[in-house]
Order: structure tokens, then C-alpha cells, then sequence
């Protein structure tokens, strides 16, 4: 398949890229290998394949169990400043 300048300038439109033209060519080559690839998976012939579960398992939890962790007072005792037992931190702004 063929991917022409046009396609690549819209799909990088549609995603607010800035493609330069020396990338153009190289990005139609590419998709057109991505494509390709579908193409050839597409036309693999999976009649009578089960496909739903490739393997015996499923639904594998373990049960929740409480471990024990670390004294919270001995992680705070080295922060900067802390607020009701949290790390306080400085808000960003953007």
C-alpha cells in the first residue's frame, strides 16, 4: 500500500504534530510497513482458532494479607516538613 504525502500531513494534523518535509518520506515508508504488517496478520486463516484463553488459568488472585511496613513516624522524621502524618511538599504551578 501505498501512503502518500497528503496521508501523513493529515495524520500528523490530527495529532498536532510538526512534520518536516524531510520526515515525510520516511514516515509514508514506515506506515506503509505498519499497514503491511496488519495486512499479512489479517490475512492469517484463523477459522476453528480458539483464541479466548491461551491459557488454563484464570481469574488468579492471591488473598490480601496484611504485611508489616514501615514506623510512619521513623520515615517523617526526615522530611522537610510534613502535615498530618503526610510529606508535605511545595504545590507546582504550571
Amino acid at each position: 500500500m501505498k501512503i502518500e504525502e497528503k496521508d501523513i500531513l493529515h495524520i500528523a494534523a490530527l495529532a498536532r504534530l510538526d512534520v518536516s518535509g524531510e520526515s515525510i518520506e520516511r514516515l509514508a515508508e514506515e506506515m506503509a510497513r505498519i499497514v503491511g504488517f496488519a495486512d499479512m496478520i489479517a490475512a492469517v486463516d484463523t477459522e476453528g482458532a480458539d483464541s479466548a484463553y491461551i491459557s488454563e488459568l484464570y481469574n488468579v488472585f492471591r488473598e490480601d494479607m496484611v504485611l508489616p511496613s514501615y514506623d510512619r513516624d521513623a520515615l517523617l522524621a526526615n522530611a522537610p516538613d510534613e502535615s498530618m502524618g503526610l510529606f508535605q511538599v511545595p504545590r507546582v504551578m504550571e
